[in-house]
């Protein structure tokens, strides 16, 4: 899509220049898909709550719009998650828009995204103010670099999950971990950015109960067939993520070829592979720590094997 200049009805001076001005700088996937919404915008005013001035759209989903904004108090952008207006007299949705925000309140991790504030009540708009993560959706980055070293892949895996371990520490389940609610910046830093249909274990959902809880191409076997889940689904899906990373192929399009795929994976890296994907959770690493070392000290035996050859 063209990238248009961020021109908002009635914009103070300052949030207009910050707004625009911050465009150009934006990775190049965010200022390829981010874009002005005014019909969106046209039952909202351009200010919510009385400090946070929307700029381009960085995000749509089926519950909610992502909107780049201006913090006019603390003068700081912000990623703003606004409810459709339609779904606003839904209880249920709210709810569970509520306990997503108590669930990333509870969660202290980097590369977990950090909620700052909660606008929940009827009658107003309903949204979430996120900090706001500079950078590029894991899925672009694979579709433009991958297949990637394989210790450039296994870092930023890594890094994923220490969220996911973070969320299971906390007893929740993600259920639908996939490149596009992963954010990587220009550092290969990367973060978790949606928890929008996380099981807590403790048997409450944030998603109502007979919501489809999960990305068909990313579900786990035992997703699929409707059983019961836990942290080691979450698992399978950074395993399909690792496997695209170093093979260049997206296993979610091609969910038959996965074995194929797996044997394309350098040798020290595939044992953490095949364990990550293996269709019976009990063949899976039993944590999201246990797999991160694994993944850790398969990628140093890589990085030392080629310093050897060279």
């Amino acid at each position: 899509m063209d990238q248009r200049r961020c021109e908002l009805r009635n914009v103070g001076d300052d949030d207009e220049t910050l707004l625009r001005d911050v465009t150009p700088t934006l990775p190049g996937s965010l200022r390829r898909t981010a874009q002005l919404a005014p019909d969106d915008l046209r039952d909202r005013t351009s200010m919510l709550a009385g400090r946070y001035r929307l700029g381009q759209r960085l995000g749509r989903g089926g519950m909610a719009d992502v909107f780049l904004a201006h913090d006019h108090v603390l003068g700081r952008l912000v990623a703003v998650k606004v409810l459709h207006a339609q779904l606003a007299g839904d209880d249920q949705i709210v709810e569970r828009l509520r306990r997503e925000a108590a669930a990333l309140a509870a969660i202290d991790s980097a590369h977990v995204v950090a909620i700052h504030d909660a606008f929940l009540e009827r009658g107003g708009d309903i949204f979430l103010v996120l900090r706001y993560v500079a950078g590029r959706e894991l899925g672009t980055l694979l579709d433009e670099e991958a297949p990637l070293a394989p210790a450039r892949a296994a870092g930023i895996l890594a890094q994923v999950l220490d969220g996911v371990a973070a969320l299971h520490e906390r007893l929740l389940v993600h259920r639908d971990l996939k490149p596009s609610n992963v954010v990587v910046d220009d550092r290969d830093r990367a973060v978790l950015i949606d928890l929008g249909i996380a099981l807590n274990r403790r048997g409450r959902r944030l998603t109502p109960v007979d919501a489809v809880a999960g990305t068909p191409a990313f579900m786990a076997p035992e997703q699929r067939l409707g059983s019961a889940v836990d942290g080691r689904c979450d698992l399978y899906q950074v395993g399909l993520m690792l496997l695209h990373a170093l093979t260049g192929v997206d296993p979610a399009a091609h969910p038959g070829d996965v074995p194929a795929l797996v044997v394309r994976v350098p040798r020290r890296l595939r044992r953490v592979v095949e364990c990550a994907v293996a269709p019976d959770p009990g063949d899976r690493y039993a944590d999201a720590v246990r797999m991160r070392v694994e993944l850790a000290t398969a990628a140093l035996g890589v990085a030392a094997s080629e310093t050897d050859l060279s």
